[in-house]
């Protein structure tokens, strides 16, 4: 499937496409506003183009949506106090509360920057390798995991400090 960009004006435009139905979808991750195709950020159909064997052009209007609220900061090592470096990249998982199975694995690096979908209560945890899990939670009771809500556009940053797991000695006998 072809992807373009934009134009200053937000024009665009697809060449030789066969004639058939097409879903078009949008993003502009440095404005905000997450991949329209992606089911966990829209409950909306796609935007479709219908192209007819006459070879006309189809012109349409693509919504992208609210801005997402933006995540952002870096995972330390909380016995280093420095930004975790790993062979491994880190995972990030978000879920929404109102239905678990509606979740995206987000993988990159100690430094990040995601999407969250606007105005839904999500579950956030980071795994790495050789780290305990961690999730977004009551500072006062780290067991007990809060839902995390940002508005569209809303900006928060968090530092998470990953605890390395023990290491586990085996003795022989």
């Amino acid at each position: 499937m072809p992807t373009v960009m934009s134009d200053d004006a937000g024009q665009f435009a697809i060449d030789g496409l066969e004639p058939g139905t097409y879903d078009v979808f949008g993003e502009s991750d440095a404005a905000g506003y997450p991949n329209t195709g992606m089911s966990f950020y829209s409950t909306k159909e796609p935007t479709r183009a219908v192209l007819g064997s006459d070879s006309s052009a189809a012109r349409i209007v693509l919504h992208l949506g609210p801005r997402a609220g933006v995540l952002s900061g870096t995972v330390i090592d909380k016995s280093a106090g420095k930004a975790i470096v790993s062979r491994h990249s880190l995972h990030f998982i978000v879920k929404k509360v109102s239905n678990p199975e509606d979740s995206i694995l987000l993988v990159g690096p100690a430094k990040f920057r995601w999407l969250i979908p606007p105005a839904v209560e999500v579950t956030f945890e980071v795994t790495a390798e050789g780290y305990k899990p961690w999730s977004y939670a009551d500072p006062s009771n780290p067991s007990q995991q809060l839902p995390l809500r940002l508005e569209s556009g809303e900006r928060k940053s968090l530092d998470i400090e990953l605890e390395p797991e023990a290491i586990r000695r085996t003795t022989e006998r």
